[in-house]
């Protein structure tokens, strides 16, 4: 019986609590009320619940002023009104009393701030919205492979981090995609400029891409060929990855829970954020040493600058 009367007992604490009522013993005599809902003698009250009448009465005063009992004087009686009638209006009237404060505090908080616009004579700027691009997509976008090195006319590449991706799967569907549209993409590599930051530890990676993925230089063709104007330089301190496009757009990549996988990527074009990012690039690459390989042919040399800039 008295597991069972713990959580009613408990939800009168709660009850009472969410219309803010704080009284000493007065869940005691309302849970009292409910199991009698007649009291004609107060000093019932007094003996079952070891109350002081004083109490008592103070408790009574409450419960008559938030609509749950009336008082009949001459003797005294104390009779319980209907419990979920006069709770539901209670509590409703709690509710339109937090919502009027609300809404108030709400009103004040758009004025007070407006006040201060007007003040200082601020304007408001748009936001701009930060777009998510997907790579986890059946279908490959050769322009989503690519998108590091994807650009009007220079990409600024920062590799610190070194992530999970199939490079291979990349060279594989290169074959499936049309001549114009390869053309197009190879045009764009071979004019554009090009600035690499990698972390020590991400060129060992590119040094492993590159050993395993060699027999797709074939795949490149003549964009292998060319003098591509690439600026692939390393260096021991930390950073993020990040991309910088014509010095307009940053492009940060999204991995998956393990932080290994990339999945996507986060474009974003405001400038304050594009010129913070742009100091950091440009602060990190002014110290780092240009990355030497002896290749045998000008193919691999520019494959292993693109596996770097990918």
């Amino acid at each position: 019986m008295e597991q069972e009367y713990r959580p009613k007992f408990s939800s009168l604490i709660d009850l009472f609590e969410s219309i803010s009522v704080v009284e000493k013993g007065i869940e005691q005599v309302y849970d009292f009320l409910l199991k009698t809902p007649i009291v004609e003698d107060i000093n019932v009250l007094v003996e079952t619940l070891d109350l002081k009448p004083k109490r008592i009465y103070k408790i009574n005063s409450v419960l008559k002023d938030l609509g749950l009992i009336q008082i009949y004087y001459r003797p005294m009686k104390i009779q319980l009104l209907d419990p979920v009638d006069s709770w539901e209006k209670l509590i409703q009237t709690k509710i339109n009393t937090i919502q009027e404060e609300a809404s108030s505090r709400i009103k004040y908080c758009h004025e007070s701030l407006e006040k201060m616009f007007s003040a200082y004579e601020l304007v408001k700027t748009p936001q701009m919205l930060v777009e998510f691009v997907s790579f986890v997509t059946p279908e490959l976008d050769l322009e989503s492979e690519f998108f590091t090195l994807v650009s009007q006319s220079e990409s600024w590449i920062a590799h610190g981090i070194f992530y999970k991706y199939d490079y291979s799967r990349t060279f594989e569907a290169i074959k499936k995609f049309s001549s114009e549209f390869l053309t197009n993409i190879a045009k764009m590599i071979k004019t554009n400029q090009f600035k690499i930051l990698v972390s020590d530890d991400y060129l060992e990676q590119v040094d492993n891409l590159f050993e395993k993925n060699k027999k797709f230089i074939p795949t490149l063709g003549n964009l292998l060929d060319a003098n591509l104007n690439f600026d692939l330089r390393h260096t021991n301190k930390q950073f993020s990855n990040f991309v910088l496009k014509d010095q307009s757009v940053l492009i940060q990549p999204s991995f998956d829970p393990s932080g290994e996988n990339l999945i996507g990527c986060f474009i974003s074009s405001p400038k304050e954020i594009v010129e913070v990012f742009s100091n950091k690039f440009n602060e990190l690459f002014k110290d780092a040493k240009p990355v030497r390989r002896n290749e045998k042919s000008k193919q691999e040399h520019n494959f292993y600058q693109i596996l770097a800039a990918l």
